[in-house]
């Protein structure tokens, strides 16, 4: 009985030694790791707008005829409206095959 009596504490000394050595260093990171969240900070930089941008010198250059077209067409209502798409469509058939 003397035997059973003094695994008790050492059951519980393994156990706090296992708990314990969790907490033993910082854990090693490898390569991936190491570019973690690069992903964000792209997304980020995309999306902000730069403070300071560069003057650009040349006009910019467009159609005016076109521009007075689109904008009448928008003053009297007469907008094309864009194609109706779906993204998934039950039995579509866009192999090919006529």
């Amino acid at each position: 009985m003397k035997v059973f009596a003094s695994i008790g504490p050492v059951a519980f000394g393994l156990a706090a030694i296992a708990a314990l050595s969790a907490c033993d260093r910082q854990p090693t990171f490898g390569p991936a790791e190491a570019e973690f969240g690069n992903a964000v900070r792209q997304n980020i930089a995309a999306q902000v707008v730069y403070p300071e941008p560069q003057d650009v010198d040349e006009p910019i250059t467009f159609s005016g005829e076109r521009a007075g077209v689109a904008m009448d067409l928008y003053r009297t209502d007469k907008v094309k409206p864009p194609k109706k798409l779906r993204t998934t469509e039950v039995g579509s058939t866009n192999s090919g095959d006529k």
